[in-house]
């Protein structure tokens, strides 16, 4: 029994949290730096570069190709 739980805690933790928006997110926490969005379905933290963009592509400078979005016009790192 403790075998089945222990995978599916693996199992949960593995895959992340999902959502459709931010507020979905309630069982990710970040870091004081970092900001805690919703990109492609799951919960997920990054920082702002500070940078101003329209796509992604503006930002892979900013992120130093760490796997960079733009989210509301900013540049955003993933951690």
């Amino acid at each position: 029994m403790k075998f089945v739980i222990l995978c599916l805690a693996l199992c949960v933790a593995v895959m992340g949290e999902q959502c459709r928006q931010t507020n979905d997110c309630h069982v990710t926490t970040c870091a004081t730096n970092a900001n805690l969005v919703c990109l492609h379905g799951e919960c997920t933290c990054t920082t702002s570069s500070g940078a101003t963009c329209t796509t992604a592509d503006e930002c892979r400078h900013d992120c130093h190709d760490r796997n960079a979005h733009c989210v509301d016009g900013r540049c955003h790192c993933r951690n």
